[in-house]
């Protein structure tokens, strides 16, 4: 394998060049991610073609697909660039309130719901410039994007991805039952009874990011003999509350989205009316990020939102008893 940096004509730039083509397969995208122009990237393109004596990247299905040799190289290109961005990130002093550093989370919605607006809130305070950036993908996908510093942080759910990540708890967390205030069936308690004659709404996003907290439930009720008669499957969070407050429904939710509509009057919070469970989320971040200064700042960010700062290094599921 070729030392990259002692190519000739080859610098960080057309290495960031290369590695927004492999991300990208399209020379406009690509550009638009490196805010620099077209031609700027062609140009780019066509020297690293000539320093590496391959084509790089060829026409295919409607995209600039790697060759075999860009596939070769990807993975070292990719680790160069982390390495001199830590090694620049290290050597400068973060303060939050000059930054305009942007941080890339994967997060899933009804973790953006609980999440964003308190972590915005600080941002406006005390680092008014930086920008966030959240994705939203499959669990198994996790460990790669932080790998390839696609992501800083990994929020949810989510399972320990091995020793060289570091995972923190950010919120010990339960299930409780959302209903409205005027419910015909429930009132002011909530039994088993009118738990199992009440019509469900269920969350289930289409892109899962961690652990399934409604197939939790649905264990916990086989478990028990219990089947809820589910009246309405939804894919996103958001919006959950709105239905529930016009509607007979009711949602078996984590305790922290049920919490932002205490102040409703139209809806009300029972604790469930049999054992349930409980789980952490966490955050997850790459090792060699754990010394980096804004990286820390973040961390210590989501860390503060719900007033909890303590590690985890394992996903616990335990019992509770109301």
């Amino acid at each position: 394998m070729e030392n990259l940096l002692m190519l000739p004509d080859i610098d960080l730039n057309l290495l960031r060049v290369f590695d927004a083509m492999m991300r990208a397969g399209n020379t406009t995208v690509a550009a638009s991610r490196l805010g620099m122009s077209q031609s700027a990237v062609s140009n780019g393109l066509r020297k690293l073609r000539a320093a590496f004596s391959d084509p790089l990247f060829v026409l295919g299905s409607g995209a600039m697909r790697p060759t075999a040799k860009a596939e070769q190289i990807a993975e070292h290109v990719r680790e160069a660039l982390l390495q001199v961005q830590v090694a620049l990130d290290d050597r400068q002093l973060f303060v939050p309130s000059q930054s305009n550093r942007t941080f890339r989370i994967y997060m899933s919605d009804f973790a953006q719901f609980i999440f964003l607006p308190p972590l915005l809130d600080r941002l406006r305070v005390e680092a008014p410039n930086i920008g966030l950036e959240t994705f939203e993908a499959q669990p198994k996908d996790v460990k790669n994007m932080l790998e390839q510093g696609e992501i800083d942080l990994a929020v949810g759910y989510l399972n320990p991805i091995g020793n060289q990540f570091q995972q923190q708890s950010l919120v010990h967390e339960h299930l409780v039952c959302m209903a409205r205030a005027d419910h015909p069936t429930i009132g002011a308690s909530l039994t088993v009874e009118k738990f199992l004659e009440a019509k469900h709404v269920v969350y289930r996003p289409k892109v899962r990011t961690g652990v399934s907290f409604d197939e939790e439930v649905e264990r916990m009720c086989a478990a028990r003999g219990i089947r809820r008669n589910v009246a309405l499957t939804m894919a996103y969070a958001l919006g959950v509350g709105r239905l529930i407050a016009h509607s007979d429904y009711i949602a078996t939710v984590p305790s922290h989205l049920a919490s932002i509509y205490r102040d409703y009057s139209e809806i009300q919070i029972f604790e469930l009316p049999f054992t349930s469970f409980t789980f952490h989320v966490v955050q997850q971040w790459h090792g060699r990020m754990t010394d980096d200064q804004g990286h820390a700042w973040i961390r210590e960010c989501l860390a503060g939102l719900l007033n909890c700062t303590s590690n985890s290094h394992a996903f616990v599921r335990e019992p509770i008893h109301h």
